[in-house]
């Protein structure tokens, strides 16, 4: 199955709040100024609660909402663009079929050819429709930006799309803030005023601090909400904040990691192990939940297991976030998941971070997340099986013209493999051909052919890489020489090691 065929309905979900969450009143000005402009730009570091602060907006809207949690993997533009349509078809049904059945086309269809047919169907729309795209910071593909950029162009009635990031995109947001096109939120935004902070530790450890405390906490964190709450998390009464105010800089991460530290000694050994193994994975289920973290005897019990690992930590308030409305997937906030992640380096051996590792790439696998799957036994130096699974999509990709797609996974793998597995060494030669760099992807292929003649690899894949080298030539005599007879030559020798 190929990657890109898979749809993560999860992706769709919005963020659901936590306990102690607090609404921004302040920022409500910002919102209703979306009704009159199209874009939204939410962008703030991590720990600001960007997210949680879109998701409340739009939980209270009458029209049409829907959501859009972006990974690396959507830098595939054919990838991305179905998601952006699949996440609007989740309010209306039709939305975009004949784009969808365009894509399908052999050739790509220009970006502009795309974002045309788009921009008219949005032109229909009776009612305001806002879509949000969050963690658009992973997105480094030219071409996506081309594609939301085109999207505005022209003035939208009732399209409304807010892009969250943890820095500003490579979109014109100069030219749309003098078009009186975007509105922008920002960190001075989200930070919290001394009232929010005030009703923050009322709800979160169910007492508000005096007002000498409050403006020390604001000072001392920024308004930072992730600051606010590490603090929380590690005290239980006025005394014990003021004790840990002198010394916390949301910058300071040595602070922030003891803070962790000091929250992982409260938990039961438990729940502290399986917070550091699940720091491995993006995101988790009952089922990643069971394969990383229980034991062959305690999978019998896993709902139970896992229904109280979330309840605990959910009480706490412990930087986890529901990413479905019916409460089966969930991840963490990045900058916790990051330092329990650190403090898993800290105190796991590497063979057994590296089996943990194996265990969520079988898992992805199992799962046809094939991206998932390379990416973590990679992670775990098992280059053997990620190579095995790249071999099985990689021709698929090709016929599919899925280039973009086949190019996320080659980078999966690092330099020092891409310059000398010749399995690799052939893919590259398919993405500069798809480049346009012929002259390169010439020079590149020419002397792979005696070099893969001397690999000790199967013989049908010795025949199968050779072949497309063949194939490969035959396009650059026919592409850059011109040499009709040496292209005729080539595809003969292709076909006959490809049948």
């Amino acid at each position: 199955m190929p990657i890109s065929n898979v749809i993560l309905k999860t992706k769709f979900f919005l963020p659901q709040p936590t306990a102690d969450f607090v609404e921004r009143t302040s920022l409500r000005a910002k919102f209703e100024k979306l009704e009159k402009r199209p874009v939204m730009l939410v962008s703030a570091s991590s720990g600001y609660g960007k997210s949680t602060v879109v998701a409340d907006f739009l939980s209270k809207q009458d029209e049409k909402v829907t959501w859009l949690s972006l990974s690396e993997k959507e830098n595939d533009f054919s990838q991305f663009v179905t998601y952006f349509i699949k996440a609007i078809q989740t309010k209306i049904n039709k939305f975009g079929e004949e784009i969808l059945v365009l894509m399908q086309a052999p050739e790509p269809l220009p970006v502009e050819v795309l974002t045309a047919h788009l921009v008219n169907e949005m032109a229909e729309l009776e009612h305001l429709f806002y879509l949000a795209l969050d963690d658009y910071h992973l997105i480094k593909n030219a071409s996506i930006n081309q594609f939301i950029t085109n999207l505005f162009e022209y003035s939208q009635p009732f399209f409304r799309l807010i892009i969250i990031t943890r820095r500003d995109p490579e979109l014109p947001i100069s030219e749309w803030r003098n078009n009186n096109y975007v509105v922008e939120i920002r960190s001075s935004d989200l930070k919290f005023n001394h009232s929010e902070v005030g009703e923050f530790y009322e709800k979160a450890i169910s007492f508000r601090p005096d007002k000498e405390v409050v403006a020390k906490l604001s000072e001392a964190t920024e308004g930072w909400v992730s600051g606010l709450r590490m603090l929380s998390l590690n005290a239980n009464n006025s005394d014990e904040l003021t004790d840990q105010i002198e010394n916390f800089r949301y910058k300071n991460s040595r602070v922030i990691n003891e803070l962790v530290k000091s929250i992982l000694g409260k938990q039961t050994k438990a729940i502290r192990e399986r917070l550091l193994k699940l720091s491995l994975v993006n995101e988790f289920n009952i089922e990643l939940f069971s394969k990383l973290c229980l034991s062959e005897e305690e999978v019998e019990n896993k709902e139970v297991l896992f229904n109280d690992f979330i309840a605990t930590i959910t009480r706490s308030n412990m930087f986890i976030i529901a990413l479905d409305n019916e409460y089966k997937w969930y991840r963490f906030h990045h900058l916790f998941a990051d330092q329990i992640h650190d403090i898993l380096i800290e105190e796991y051996d590497k063979s057994n971070i590296n089996n943990l590792r194996i265990m969520a790439a079988e898992w992805y696998r199992s799962k046809d997340l094939l991206n998932d799957a390379i990416r973590y036994y990679l992670n775990a130096n098992d280059l053997a099986k990620a190579l095995l699974i790249f071999e099985k999509v990689r021709l698929e990709l090709i016929n599919q013209a899925q280039f973009d797609q086949l190019e996320i996974v080659f980078n999966l793998f690092p330099e020092s493999v891409a310059h000398t597995d010749p399995l690799l060494q052939v893919t590259k030669g398919w993405l500069l051909l798809q480049k346009g760099n012929v002259p390169e992807m010439a020079v590149h292929v020419d002397a792979l052919e005696e070099n893969i003649k001397k690999e000790k690899i199967p013989i049908e894949l010795k025949n199968l890489l050779i072949g497309e080298i063949h194939a490969l030539q035959s396009f650059d005599r026919f592409l850059a020489n011109i040499d009709m007879e040496a292209c005729l030559r080539y595809s003969k020798r292709a076909i006959h090691l490809l049948r």
